[in-house]
């Protein structure tokens, strides 16, 4: 194998792996390797993809090219593997322009997992806000997984809707007790449910109802 093909090079192999033969039919596999903090914190596909590396890297010196469809073909893997754990933990070292594909790979992970915490912080800020508002408190944590279930346009229905409902909860004299749970309110989408009064019977007294609800729901 060319060294100047991307590629990634097995950390400590001259010390673990000496053979005669450049393609020996077998690895060395040290016992040490169970206690290593390599092998603790990988994940089982990380277990694999580190064995099929030592057995490939036999036949090149210690070299594992930087080729997934050639990594899966030839460890009979099922997916192209990922090299970024094995990377991460310091068993492979990039080499060449594959240090520079990996440092961009992981400020690309590092950066959608910021904007992933961002958008999660934004969705759990709301359901705090419309839960909030919500005079029933109870169940706090299933109301969350109601919550998550909704589209953003649904979020925004819920919490336009809910200030429409708690005031006619008020003018009904509705006792809490009486008014559904926070989860079983989103996940029937109440904030759907036409408000009617119980007490006054005409359809135009009951639009003073109904115009409390945002343009939307009208």
């Amino acid at each position: 194998m060319d060294e100047s093909e991307p590629h990634f090079r097995i950390r400590n192999w001259d010390v673990f792996q000496h053979y005669k033969d450049r393609c020996p039919p077998w690895i060395k596999l040290h016992y040490e390797l169970l206690s290593s903090k390599d092998w603790v914190t990988l994940s089982d596909q990380g277990r694999i993809l580190a064995i099929a590396c030592m057995l490939i890297a036999s036949r090149h010196d210690g070299m594992v090219p930087a080729d997934g469809d050639y990594i899966k073909l030839r460890a009979y893997l099922r997916q192209n593997p990922d090299f970024n754990e094995l990377v991460r933990c310091g068993f492979l070292e990039p080499c060449g322009i594959v240090q520079a594909d990996a440092s961009k790979v992981e400020r690309m992970k590092a950066k959608d997992t910021q904007s992933v915490s961002v958008i999660k912080s934004k969705k759990d800020a709301g359901f705090e806000d419309w839960y909030g508002m919500y005079p029933r408190k109870v169940n706090k944590s299933s109301a969350l997984r109601a919550w998550k279930k909704l589209s953003d346009k649904e979020r925004e229905l819920a919490t336009a809707a809910l200030s429409s409902h708690v005031k006619y909860w008020a003018a009904e004299g509705t006792d809490t007790q009486f008014i559904a749970h926070p989860s079983t309110w989103l996940n029937g989408k109440r904030w759907e449910d036409e408000l009617k009064s119980k007490h006054l019977g005409s359809d135009d007294e009951n639009a003073k109802y109904r115009a409390m609800y945002p343009p939307e729901l009208q």
